[in-house]
Formats: C-alpha cells, sequence, structure tokens
C-alpha cells in the first residue's frame, strides 16, 4: 500500500487517456506529460501506458509500507526520501517498506510523474485508469488524491538499476513551440497570421488540465460568421471571441466552435504540461513532414531507452 500523508496542490491517478470515446461525448483525459508518463513506466519495467501519480506543483508526501521500485519524472523539482537522502529524477528508485518520500519545491517545470513497478491497482473506467475530475469518474473515486488515502501497488521484486533517463530542458521561462496551421488558418489576416508566429503569449492565470488562456497580441479574421462545431484535439488552439488564443489540452472537451488557428505538434505537447502561469511562449509554423520528423525522433528515444532498460533486466 501506498499511505497519502500529504496530497500536495493537486495530486491524481492518469495514463495515457480514454481512448476511442469522443464520438460518445467522453472526453480523453490521461496525463498532460504523456512523454514524462512513459518515461516514467519504462524506467520502472511497466508498459508505456500504465497508470501513474500526475503531481502538479509539487507536495505530494506519502509513505509505502512494502518494498518497492518508482520512477519520477518530469519537472526539476527537490524530492527526498525519509528527509534525507535525494530522490533521483530519470532513473529507477528502490525504496523499502516504511519509506518516505517527499516532493519540495519546484526548480522548474510544473509537473512531476510517479511511477509504480507493477501499476497502480485502481479500476479502468473506458479501458482507462484516468482521473476526470469535473466528471468524477476513472483515478480514485474519481478525485483528486487527498490525505488518509491508500493506493495498492502490484508486488514486484525491488531490484535497483543503475540506468539514467536523458534529462527533459525544463528550466525556462521563455518557450518556443512548434505548430502547424489549422483548420481556420485562412480566416485570419495576413497580420495576424504574421503576428501570431512573431510575437509571445503569456499564459494567464486561467490555465488547468483543460486549457491554457494566453495574452498578447489580439488576432482577428477576416470575417465574423458563426462557425459549426467542429472536432478539437490535444493541442488545438482556438482564438476566443476577445481574439486572444486558447491551447486545448488533456481534459478538453470533444468539439468546439471557435476558430482553430494553428495545432500544437505531437512531439511538442509535452513541454504545455510543463508551463504554469506567468511563462510565455512563442510559435514557430513547421511543416507536416518536419512535425513528423521530430514525432519519429521521440519515439525513437523512448524505444531506445525501453532497450537499454530490457539489456539491464529490470
Amino acid at each position: 500500500m501506498i499511505h497519502i500523508e500529504k496530497p500536495g496542490m493537486l495530486t491524481t491517478i492518469q495514463d495515457i487517456g480514454r481512448q476511442g470515446f469522443q464520438q460518445y461525448g467522453v472526453i480523453v483525459s490521461g496525463a498532460m506529460d504523456t512523454l514524462a508518463l512513459q518515461t516514467a513506466n519504462i524506467l520502472v519495467g511497466n508498459a508505456q501506458d500504465e497508470a501513474v501519480l500526475e503531481v502538479t506543483m509539487g507536495g505530494l508526501r506519502f509513505k509505502t509500507d512494502d518494498d518497492c521500485v518508482v520512477a519520477m519524472t518530469g519537472a526539476a523539482i527537490q524530492g527526498t526520501i525519509n528527509g534525507r537522502d535525494p530522490l533521483q529524477s530519470y532513473r529507477p528508485v528502490a525504496l523499502k517498506a516504511g519509506d518516505t518520500v517527499q516532493l519540495g519545491p519546484l526548480l522548474s517545470g510544473c509537473r512531476n510523474y510517479i511511477a509504480f513497478r507493477g501499476g497502480i491497482d485502481v479500476p479502468a473506467i473506458m479501458n482507462s485508469k484516468s482521473t476526470y475530475l469535473r466528471a468524477g469518474i476513472g483515478g480514485y473515486e474519481g478525485r483528486a488524491l487527498k490525505k488518509g488515502d491508500a493506493l495498492t501497488v502490484y508486488k514486484h521484486t525491488a531490484q535497483q538499476v543503475k540506468w539514467q533517463a536523458e534529462l527533459p530542458h525544463y528550466a525556462k521561462k521563455n518557450w518556443t513551440v512548434h505548430v502547424t496551421a489549422g483548420p481556420e488558418w485562412a480566416q485570419f489576416t495576413a497580420e495576424s497570421q504574421q503576428q501570431f508566429l512573431t510575437t509571445r503569449y503569456n499564459i494567464t492565470a486561467a490555465a488547468d488540465r483543460m486549457g491554457y488562456r494566453l495574452k498578447g497580441t489580439p488576432l482577428q479574421r477576416v470575417s465574423a460568421e458563426e462557425l459549426l462545431s467542429d472536432a478539437v484535439l490535444f493541442g488545438t488552439i482556438q482564438v476566443s471571441n476577445d481574439a486572444q488564443p486558447t491551447v486545448l489540452l488533456a481534459d478538453r472537451q470533444t468539439t468546439g466552435g471557435y476558430p482553430r488557428i494553428a495545432q500544437v505538434i505531437a512531439s511538442d505537447l509535452h513541454v504545455f504540461a510543463q508551463m504554469k502561469p506567468g511563462d510565455s511562449i512563442q510559435f514557430e509554423c513547421v511543416t507536416l513532414t518536419e512535425s513528423y520528423a521530430l514525432l519519429t525522433e521521440q519515439t525513437q528515444y523512448l524505444r531506445k531507452l525501453a532497450q537499454a532498460v530490457r539489456l539491464q533486466q529490470l
């Protein structure tokens, strides 16, 4: 059992999401930073889509009553075991019965992911263990974790492995994210198209798992005609009636009626999970061919990491 002594600002159980149900109006949800989730699972020998703890802005403290292996990825953070030993990120760590893990202040980024070898034993709702807070489904009783909760972790041998994954570069306040032109790109004026790609936008306080509201140069359309609601994706950038963009994220709705000026490419989606209010962002447009190449590079990183871990017989 894993006993939650302090939940932090927001800690939920997430996997890669509730795939295949958007046609029924069920959102995908899942981890905000799927790259960090997959990396953590690989490091402890799990399937890449296994459920983990998603910790927002640190503060989590838990105690284990048996030996287990964990891996923490995502934001750079000061973590400790029993208040003295550092909890190293991006590598498997063997915990002993009675150990207490504490996540302290963030150094950079926003979210951490903690995988347990064997996975977390909670029911799968529509083929996913992910927590969707607004609907109260999935995860642990459909809610964020709180003090006193106890999670069952499948028991596995606590074997330590000397492997260190590549650390991401989250230590910055100003970000550049790659996008492709959205379905309604041509509905914006040439000046607004240029401004969208050359000016910086700030992430406002209206930022959660559903989406990040941005503030910057207003974006003007050629006409103000109403649009029919259409599909939206993780990373779809809509422009609302106040002419400001919103980046839709893990808990996004299934459809939207605002013009979609751009789409964040798949390999850059994890970057948004590590942003927080006050950070700024600039967009850079790439071709579909370039976006496929970047996604292939990320996929190869995960494949090589999995191969390296298997060779050490984790």
